[in-house]
């Protein structure tokens, strides 16, 4: 007997509605959202077992809408703002509107994707089962010192924990965030980020036969630490190793740390430069004509950018924190001490200088990162959505 496809409303953040984000694409349909969201879609939508509606707010209801695409649907939430131009107002607005939504879908589950906004607070105060998916930590974002002054994140921190004590489900994107979750809500399963299938599909394994490439990727934040990438780079070169070096940023052009990123990027050594493509759309291209991602972060709740490298075939060079040592460990790339930008060199400057080196690395990590393959994530997903509904029925 075939089972019933189980319900499920799906609470996302559409980027283009927020101001200052830095992921809107006007050009493209709503709702923009994060890559490992859209890679989770690219497996549900194959899935006959689960229907999912995706709801998100828009103040102007006359967007354009994604089409329904196999077992998606997209439906945009208009709503007011709530308190006019005050901080917080399009929050309570989409907030509201999306409980309104909820009321008439009537769905079996609800699933916010992220834990610090209104798709969260929406998911844990309809009467329906909510299950979060935390991406960012925000509490742990908030703690970080650089960050303790900032009230935005501290109001993050506190919205967040709160959704994650109501929450019937919670979704860990990397065992590290299940540990850290777990002391807040025992309800909790490792279910990794989707890599979306273009980048598998783009891995062609054979590069260009010119010089190799490095890639950065990620926001150009303190944390990413895109200072070390370009001042490596610098020393490399100045060294006379020979290979070009690429930096796909995002971030708010506005704020003193980009531009300042940027400026420095911008030096010359010699006759050559750091090449600064800001806010790509189409990473996966990218990633099949380069060789190395370096990736010096402090901290990552789960590195997205260094999953999608090792999917395309390159060799992940990334600081050894904790996230990233169950990813790249035993040989799926390799990895620094994160407080020693001298050994960050070194290992950077023997990925550049020794193909197979980077070989070996590449098919080690091309075996681990299929668990991350959309199909899979959707096909866990969908298990974990049945096992709340049987624990309440």
């Amino acid at each position: 007997m075939k089972t019933q496809p189980i319900h499920v409303a799906m609470l996302v953040v559409d980027a283009n509605d927020v101001r200052g984000s830095s992921m809107k694409k006007e050009a493209l349909p709503s709702p923009v959202v994060h890559p490992a969201i859209e890679a989770l879609w690219e497996g549900l939508a194959q899935r006959e077992d689960c229907r999912t509606d995706i709801l998100f707010g828009r103040h102007c209801p006359a967007s354009r809408v994604r089409p329904a695409v196999g077992s998606l649907g997209f439906h945009e939430v208009p709503y007011r703002r709530l308190g006019g131009i005050l901080p917080g107002a399009g929050f309570l607005g989409r907030m509201r509107s999306l409980l309104h939504a909820l009321a008439r879908i009537q769905p079996q589950l609800v699933h916010g994707q992220g834990s610090e906004r209104e798709s969260a607070l929406a998911a844990v105060s309809s009467p329906y089962p909510g299950v979060l998916t935390l991406h960012g930590l925000m509490g742990e974002v908030a703690a970080m010192p650089e960050n303790r002054a900032l009230f935005h994140y501290r109001v993050a921190g506190w919205i967040e924990k709160y959704a994650v004590k109501k929450a019937k489900g919670m979704i860990a994107i990397s065992p590290y965030a299940l540990r850290i979750i777990l002391a807040i809500n025992q309800r909790c399963r490792f279910i990794p980020n989707a890599v979306r299938g273009i980048f598998y599909d783009s891995a062609v394994g054979q590069r260009p036969a010119s010089l190799p490439r490095v890639l950065f990727v990620g926001n150009l934040t303190e944390v990413k630490r895109p200072d070390w990438f370009i001042q490596a780079v610098h020393l490399l070169w100045k060294r006379g190793r020979d290979f070009e070096a690429r930096m796909l940023v995002m971030g708010d052009p506005k704020h003193s740390y980009y531009q300042k990123t940027v400026e420095l990027a911008a030096s010359p050594v010699g006759d050559r430069k750091i090449e600064v493509k800001p806010n790509v759309s189409e990473v996966w291209k990218e990633m099949a004509g380069a060789d190395i991602l370096f990736a010096p972060s402090t901290w990552e709740s789960m590195g997205i950018a260094v999953c999608e490298a090792m999917a395309a075939s390159l060799c992940v060079v990334a600081s050894r924190i904790e996230v990233n040592i169950p990813l790249l460990g035993q040989g799926c790339g390799a990895m620094f001490r994160t407080e020693s930008f001298e050994e960050a060199v070194a290992v950077l400057e023997r990925s550049i200088c020794d193909p197979a080196f980077r070989r070996q690395a590449v098919q080690g990590a091309k075996k681990r990162v299929m668990e991350y393959h959309p199909s899979k994530v959707a096909e866990q997903t969908v298990e974990y959505y049945r096992e709340i509904l049987e624990g309440i029925n």
